[in-house]
């Protein structure tokens, strides 16, 4: 059974995929995504490495929601889909405490 781990880096790779197909994407939008979606890999390299640091993810992980529901407003109109898949990292990342 995939741990929440999994399931977030399954979602974070989904959008990854999705952005990298979308070819409207604002270049600034692009940008900011694709650098929150690697700053997600990090937090969950370090989350594998030291469990205990939750109070360095805390901090990141705010910002990180922060971007990511940005970003999903300014898809909704526009790109449903990559508003759908950033909704599912958000909630993935939620699942997991971070």
């Amino acid at each position: 059974m995939p741990t929440d781990s999994d399931k977030l880096r399954h979602a974070v790779a989904a959008l990854h995929d999705a952005l990298a197909g979308a070819g409207t994407v604002d270049p600034e939008t692009r940008r900011l995504l694709g650098e929150t979606l690697a700053e997600i890999h990090q937090t969950l390299d370090r989350r594998a490495q030291e469990p205990t640091a939750a109070g360095a993810r805390a901090k990141d992980s705010s910002s990180v929601v922060g971007r990511l529901s940005t970003a999903a407003e300014e898809f909704e109109g526009t790109h449903p889909t990559l508003a759908g898949l950033v909704g599912s990292v958000i909630d993935a990342l939620s699942r997991m405490g971070i």
